[in-house]
């Protein structure tokens, strides 16, 4: 790989592109739990959470679950397992 001086003085590289192009499958989507970092954090999202009305946690659920029940097959035994 070459390297080259941009306008402000600095190394950038020279990159050839291949035909190469990655795409989505949804037959190999991994789903995986989600960790949000500390605990301060985690009782945040819970408190969150609580606060919802009934008819708000519904419309929640159905926004997640319209969102990625394309890409994953059993995303609601995903969610009761996690």
């Amino acid at each position: 790989m070459e390297t080259m001086k941009n306008h402000v003085g600095r190394n950038s590289l020279k990159v050839h592109r291949l035909p190469i192009r990655f795409e989505n499958d949804i037959r190999r989507v991994i789903t995986r739990p989600f960790d949000p970092g500390s605990e301060a954090r985690v009782r945040k999202i819970i408190d969150r959470v609580a606060g919802l009305s009934d008819t708000e946690v519904d419309g929640v659920l159905a926004q997640v679950l319209k969102k990625f029940k394309g890409r994953h097959k059993q995303i609601t035994a995903v969610f009761d397992e996690n």
